[in-house]
This record gives structure tokens, C-alpha cells and sequence, in this order.
């Protein structure tokens, strides 16, 4: 047997001779994990399946599918246009220092984006001006420069973290332009 394990005990083992691999995901985006005691008693049921008794008359059924999630559509690409680029993050105007930059494409009606901290996601533009990020349905939201123009986007925590260096630094206006909800440009 071979095994990698990983955060939040996901897990891909390889049993070559009983000619079976097993996987384990974990939903890690909303600092979910798999119990270890439940998945080792998963893991046991699976192999005494493999090598139990076969069952007469096996019936497969459907796999359950749910609806994909409604903030999950694709937009016309001429409305993502503006998003297309290579953007610091978080973005310049929240006054805080750079941790990577953030890669933006455009692919079937979705933005594409890419960083050496996160990887890759598909991100879906809201009737709000928001976007929500595929897996996680992280909501993000646009950040916007002094003339309007995309600047990047951001979650709600950077938000509030460029909203308390604006209060320590006693800018209480640009403070609370930060907190105003929709697409913000940075407080003059």
C-alpha cells in the first residue's frame, strides 16, 4: 500500500494488490476535515466489501447530483472584460501591503483566477458587482481606484483590516468608506 495524506485528513491510498484506490476530499475552504476515527471505520468497510463475499444480483443506482448553486452562471465575457490582468492582492487601494499578485482570464462566461498562495478557481460575476468563487462560494467584492477604474478584488476580511489601519491612523472617513457596501473606490 501507498498513501498520501493531507490537510484535513484528505487522503489517497493505493492498494495495488487488490487493485483499488481510495480517496478521501475534504471540504478544507470552510475549515472542514474528515474525523480520522470515521474515515479509518469508512476504510474498513470499504476493503471488507472489496474482499467479502460478491452479493447475488448487484443493482447499481443513480448518483444523486444536487442543482449546481444559482450564483454559479456564466455572464456574457464582454461584461469581464475590465477584470482581465495581473492584480497585487489585496488590492492597492486598501492601503495594505501586497501578499501575491492575482491572475485573471476569461473562460466560458467565468473569470479564471490564479495565485501562488491559492491555485486556480473559477469565479462567477453577481448581479451585485460581487464574486463568488467555485467549491468555496466565497464571496469576494470589487475594489475600485480615485477614477473608478477595477483595481482588483478582495474578501471581507481585508476589507476590515484596511478599515482599522484607516481608524488607527485617525482617517475615520476613509475608515468608513471601506465598510460601505458595493464596489468601493478608496476614500480621497
Amino acid at each position: 500500500m501507498a498513501a498520501a495524506l493531507g490537510v484535513g485528513t484528505q487522503m489517497i491510498a493505493v492498494l495495488p494488490d487488490i487493485d483499488l484506490v481510495i480517496v478521501n476530499r475534504a471540504n478544507t475552504y470552510e475549515g472542514e476535515r474528515t474525523p480520522q476515527p470515521e474515515l479509518l471505520d469508512l476504510i474498513e468497510e470499504v476493503l471488507e466489501a472489496r474482499l467479502g463475499e460478491p452479493q447475488p444480483d448487484p443493482e447499481l443506482g443513480p448518483l444523486a447530483v444536487p442543482d449546481p448553486d444559482e450564483r454559479l452562471q456564466p455572464v456574457p465575457e464582454a461584461q469581464l472584460a475590465e477584470f482581465v490582468g495581473e492584480w497585487p492582492y489585496p488590492p492597492e487601494p486598501l492601503g495594505l501591503p501586497p501578499i501575491t499578485t492575482l491572475s485573471v482570464t476569461v473562460d466560458q462566461g467565468a473569470l479564471i483566477t490564479y495565485s501562488d498562495i491559492r491555485g486556480t478557481f473559477r469565479e462567477y460575476l453577481q448581479p451585485d458587482g460581487s464574486i463568488v468563487e467555485e467549491d468555496s462560494l466565497e464571496r469576494f467584492i470589487q475594489i475600485r481606484d480615485g477614477d473608478g477604474s477595477f483595481a482588483g478584488f478582495t474578501d471581507a476580511d481585508a476589507i476590515a483590516r484596511a478599515a482599522i489601519a484607516a481608524a488607527v491612523a485617525d482617517d475615520m472617513r476613509k475608515a468608513a468608506s471601506f465598510l460601505e457596501p458595493g464596489p468601493r473606490p478608496p476614500a480621497g
